[in-house]
């Protein structure tokens, strides 16, 4: 427990933590800023924000930049806390990995997607002898395949980008 934001961001240098409570009224933050702070001083690390039923709108705010979960002081009963804390690490791991599964995946195609096209569009462009209309229509449509798995790919990496905040 600390009294301050900079204290927090000071101790998460050096300290892992399972999870934060964040209180978005601490003296020296305030607001969305607070949470900034904290997730870019512990990336990985779920937050959860806690805030009082004036500022619920902010908390909500929090939530869709990244934050797992928003508790409203004095909303909320003993029993509900541990259960916030365990869904709250549980979607931050669950959103980890699928950032690195969609990265995974779409790196591991991209690389032999690219040989491919590249094979492809070698034959359809260069003289390297006549093709016959068949040869022409599936070398077309092979590549017409290739560009669009390769959009799909390129959705992909930018979908994971986006939901990741980077």
């Amino acid at each position: 427990r600390v009294e301050c934001l900079s204290k927090a961001v000071e101790i998460l240098k050096t300290r892992h933590f399972d999870v934060a409570i964040l209180d978005l009224e601490l003296p020296d933050g305030g607001g969305q800023d607070s949470f900034h702070r904290i997730s870019l001083a512990a990336p990985d690390m779920p937050i959860i924000i806690l805030s009082n039923d004036s500022d619920e709108t902010t908390a909500i705010g929090c939530v869709t930049e990244g934050a797992q979960d928003y508790l409203v002081k004095g909303t909320f009963s003993a029993p509900l806390l541990p259960r916030t804390i365990h869904y709250a690490i549980e979607r931050k791991r669950a959103s980890k990995a699928k950032d690195d599964f969609s990265i995974l995946v779409s790196h591991e195609l991209r690389a032999p997607l690219a040989v491919v096209k590249g094979a492809i569009d070698a034959l359809r462009d260069f003289n390297m002898g006549t093709l016959n209309d068949k040869q022409q229509k599936i070398l077309a449509l092979a590549s017409k395949n290739t560009n669009r798995l390769a959009k799909i790919i390129i959705d992909i990496l930018n979908l994971a980008r986006y939901e990741s905040g980077k």
